[in-house]
């Protein structure tokens, strides 16, 4: 399978579930929680987004232009 950012959905929640246990389980976890989320932050914006806004621009295109 390639890698395509509908499949986004398959880590994001096992990821944020872990994240919460880490702010439940640890002194720090709050702390560890929102450096985390910064994380995820990044990546929604610097990566899933534009590869997301691509496909849907390519499916639009295709739906477009097909015949």
């Amino acid at each position: 399978m390639h890698p395509d950012a509908f499949h986004v959905t398959v880590l994001f929640q096992p990821t944020l579930t872990f994240m919460d246990r880490i702010a439940e389980v640890l002194p720090f976890g709050h702390e560890a929680g929102r450096t985390s989320s910064a994380v995820l932050d990044e990546f929604v914006l610097k990566v899933y987004l534009p590869q997301l806004e691509d496909k849907v621009s390519d499916m639009f295109h295709q739906a477009v232009t097909s015949k």
